[in-house]
């Protein structure tokens, strides 16, 4: 019985190793698409929960939720410690956006997660053999008035974050097309 639960811990661990190691493929192929960004969330006039308080600027502990929009297939995406994050393999012909977005609020007895549904996204369509910077999303939430509001801006800041990944790919010889507002 003990070797069993070993196993599946082990199991468990390289699985999150094996997802945390994402790089970008060294080759392009048609019908590759790659999409960069950034986000923020700013979250303000919530109350607390269970002793925890729900406030404050997030970039890192963030996940968001990416939904596409015809077939309501739901994926999520997990941007770094900076709030930065590439997407690879979504289909050129399809429209995407974020629906939701998660956050963790660390304390020092722990920690709390609060998310937020996005009623009106902001919808993009990746474009075959091109990089699609989407900028960096800074989300507004406000707990009291129960709504949500998002602006997108400083492609260039992405642009850097991209241009700073340390890996060998095609992906870096493409265009990279910034989608405005």
């Amino acid at each position: 019985m003990k070797k069993s639960y070993f196993f599946v811990l082990c199991s468990f661990v390289v699985a999150i190793l094996f997802m945390s190691c994402a790089t970008l493929p060294k080759t392009v192929k048609p019908g590759d698409t790659l999409v960069i960004g950034r986000v923020e969330i700013k979250a303000h006039d919530y109350a607390m929960y269970n002793g925890y308080e729900m406030n404050g600027t997030f970039h890192s502990d963030v996940e968001l939720e990416l939904t596409e929009q015809s077939s309501g297939k739901k994926r999520n995406i997990k941007p770094n410690k900076d709030g930065c994050f590439y997407i690879k393999g979504l289909k050129p012909e399809c429209t995407y956006g974020f629906t939701k977005a998660t956050y963790k609020v660390n304390h020092s007895n722990g920690y709390a997660y609060c998310w937020v549904e996005i009623p009106e996204p902001r919808w993009f369509t990746p474009i075959d053999n091109k990089v699609i910077n989407i900028g960096c999303t800074y989300y507004d939430f406000d707990g009291s008035k129960n709504w949500v509001s998002w602006n997108t801006t400083n492609h260039f800041y992405v642009r850097q974050f991209f241009e700073d990944i340390d890996e060998e790919s095609e992906w870096f010889d493409k265009d990279i097309i910034d989608l405005r507002k």
